[in-house]
């Protein structure tokens, strides 16, 4: 007997009904927008770290292939982009000027390793890949959403909010 709903279609539905009950229970941001374009940076800066990463490991010999070939590029491009920001801050030059025109360099640089993503990325989508991508983005989606929320944990409100708030009002 064939089920009637499949795998990745039963995971949205679950998925939307979580979503809808949490912006339900948690008010949106007024400034919503404002997490978006963050988010959409900060998956332009992944992104940027793994062409760069790949170009970093071709630049070093290393030919990894397989499962770890993304974890490694992320790392390395990690340790040398997070080197040369570390360097740039001791120095006071690190401004968003500076991530500007790195960030436009690594792109420059890595233009190949940037087409070889998108292609991985295709790849990865034909046939039932698909499906992966939507089981992948279900708990994407929700942490995303959980996220907008405004932060209510004592760890958040005293540590992570109150001590900044501290320290400059001192």
């Amino acid at each position: 007997m064939k089920a009637l709903l499949s795998l990745p279609v039963f995971s949205c539905l679950v998925s939307l009904v979580f979503i809808v009950l949490y912006v339900y229970m948690f008010p949106v941001p007024v400034d919503y927008m404002f997490y978006l374009s963050n988010t959409a940076a900060g998956l332009a800066a992944v992104i940027i770290y793994l062409a760069a990463g790949l170009k970093i490991l071709k630049l070093a010999g290393l030919r990894i292939q397989g499962a770890i070939k993304y974890p490694a590029a992320f790392g390395a491009a990690y340790i040398i982009i997070g080197t040369i920001v570390f360097i740039a801050g001791f120095f006071k030059v690190y401004n968003f000027y500076f991530a500007l025109i790195l960030s436009g360099l690594l792109l420059v640089i890595s233009r190949e390793e940037l087409k070889e993503i998108g292609g991985s990325i295709a790849a990865g989508l034909k046939g039932d890949g698909y499906k992966n991508a939507v089981i992948l983005s279900l708990p994407l989606s929700f942490l995303f959403i959980s996220a907008l929320g405004a932060p209510v944990y004592y760890d958040t409100l005293v540590y992570h909010l109150g001590l900044p708030q501290r320290y400059l009002n001192e």
